[in-house]
């Protein structure tokens, strides 16, 4: 098949399907990423490793690295005077005190950071839902819940040589081994509830049928992805290969529509803070001896993600808010 037949055949079941072209690519990837991974090669712990810091650097900085612009889009919208300085400022002193927080409270910090990473994720694949209401809000946080939920608890194994290399103290183990024992229920739990208040969205905020499908049908493709993929691979898919490049996306639309910015710019300033970021990430990472193992090279990479979740949510809310207007 050539590549102009199989774009075709793509954006006709995109129109029959009602998903995005793009993101049926990307699920279209990952079910191959399934079945190389259960019928061809299982990915060994180091290939999965790699691909997972090539993924945070290719995609995974760069979607972040958009924050600065993002932020003084927000405050076009508001006729906010923005002062570059000063959301630099305010956005290194909210890393701080989070990786502060982790430090102080390992387990706290955890919890905190996914809390924050499922509303976001949620708030990403679920933008144009109303989600200024309590009822979106739930929606979004439980779907995130979901995702997290078969990422995680799927791979149990392969997180407990991480959690325990993370965290050494007693409620961490213990938490780990009640949540271990109750992953099912867990899980169960949290597809119950996202069916639960998708549905109740569904009868007070009238959206048609069909775009209540196509959201549980792009939900449990995902979840089929991430059950069937190893700990890292499925966080490298999910939020590498889909949540980076649907964020890249719609930044693009946000910053580049009425406005002189063309595409072109924004991909120079996102490499430039991408650059700066790798630099002191390698910078801290050596001084922390935090490449010394494979374990200490992800939990390195995880924690990084956390600290930067929180100001990066922030920025992100904004601009789903005004994209939504």
């Amino acid at each position: 098949m050539s590549l102009f037949t199989f774009r075709t055949v793509m954006k006709r079941l995109s129109t029959i399907i009602g998903i995005s072209f793009y993101k049926i690519v990307i699920l279209l990837i990952g079910l191959i990423f399934v079945f190389w991974h259960q019928t061809i090669h299982v990915t060994s712990w180091k290939m999965q490793i790699l691909l997972f810091a090539v993924g945070i650097i290719v995609l995974g900085i760069p979607h972040g690295a958009a924050d600065l612009l993002v932020a003084s889009r927000n405050s076009e919208h508001t006729n906010a005077n923005f002062s570059q300085y000063k959301f630099l400022r305010i956005y290194l002193l909210r890393l701080i005190l989070y990786a502060i927080l982790l430090w102080l409270n390992s387990v706290v910090g955890l919890i905190l950071f996914l809390i924050l990473a499922a509303f976001h994720f949620g708030e990403t694949d679920l933008y144009l839902l109303k989600l200024n209401t309590w009822l979106g809000k739930l929606v979004a946080l439980f779907y995130g819940f979901t995702i997290l939920s078969f990422l995680l608890l799927c791979n149990v194994a392969e997180i407990k040589p991480l959690l325990n290399a993370y965290s050494s103290s007693g409620f961490a183990t213990d938490t780990l081994l009640m949540v271990t024992q109750n992953s099912v229920f867990i899980i169960i739990m949290f597809i119950a509830l996202f069916l639960t208040f998708g549905i109740a969205y569904f009868f007070k905020y009238g959206i048609t049928k069909k775009q209540l499908l196509i959201v549980f049908a792009q939900s449990a493709i995902l979840i089929v992805i991430l059950y069937n993929l190893p700990l890292l691979t499925g966080f490298m898919f999910y939020f590498i290969v889909w949540h980076s490049t649907v964020s890249l996306k719609n930044i693009f639309s946000y910053l580049c529509k009425n406005t002189s910015l063309s595409p072109s710019i924004v991909v120079k300033q996102i490499l430039l803070y991408s650059i700066l970021a790798l630099v002191g990430i390698a910078v801290f990472g050596f001084l922390g001896v935090m490449f010394s193992s494979a374990e200490s090279i992800v939990i390195f990479l995880i924690a990084g993600l956390a600290v930067l979740t929180a100001p990066h949510m922030e920025v992100m809310h904004e601009m789903y808010v005004h994209l939504r207007k």
